[in-house]
C-alpha cells in the first residue's frame, strides 16, 4: 500500500481599507517691520500641518517668486529689491527651503514631522538686512509651503 501525502498550501490575502494619507497645510503672512540700514528686520509666520496619525511628512518652503543668484528676494513696485532669509529656528541659523525635495532653494532643507491627526505648528523665522541705499517702502514675495508625504 502506497501512502500519498497531500500537501495543501494556503495563501492568504488580507484586504484592508485604504488609508487616507491626506495632509493639509495653512500658513500666515510674515510681516516685517521697517528696515533701517545695518539693522536686521525680524519677523515670523506660522505654518500648521494636519496629517493622519503616523504619516511621515516633510514641510518645504520654495525659493519664492523673486529669487536671484540663489538668494530669496522681495520686490517693491518700482523694482527695488531686498534679500531675505527664512529659518527653521528662532536663532536663525538653519535655513528652511526644499533642497531635499523639489530643490528650488538649495540653501535650506525641509522640516520633518509625523502626523498625529491634529494640527502641528511650526514657525518660519524671517530676517531682512539692508544697506544704506535701500529705498523705503513695501516689499513683497510669495513663497509656496508644501507638505510631502
Amino acid at each position: 500500500m502506497k501512502k500519498i501525502f497531500l500537501s495543501v498550501v494556503v495563501c492568504g490575502l488580507l484586504l484592508l481599507p485604504a488609508l487616507s494619507l491626506a495632509a493639509t497645510v495653512t500658513a500666515t503672512a510674515m510681516r516685517l517691520p521697517t528696515v533701517s540700514p545695518g539693522n536686521p528686520s525680524l519677523g515670523a509666520a506660522d505654518v500648521t500641518v494636519n496629517a493622519a496619525n503616523g504619516v511621515i511628512y516633510n514641510v518645504t518652503l520654495s525659493a519664492g517668486t523673486h529669487i536671484s543668484g540663489g538668494v530669496r528676494g522681495m520686490l517693491k513696485g518700482d523694482g527695488s529689491r531686498v534679500t531675505y532669509y527664512l529659518y527653521k529656528d528662532a536663532a536663525r541659523t538653519q535655513e528652511w527651503g526644499d533642497s531635499d525635495k523639489a530643490n528650488t532653494y538649495s540653501a535650506g532643507s525641509s522640516v520633518a514631522g509625523t502626523g498625529t491627526g491634529a494640527d502641528q505648528a511650526y514657525t518660519a523665522y524671517g530676517r531682512v538686512t539692508t544697506s544704506g541705499g535701500t529705498p523705503t517702502g513695501s516689499y513683497m514675495d510669495q513663497v509656496t509651503v508644501t507638505v510631502h508625504y
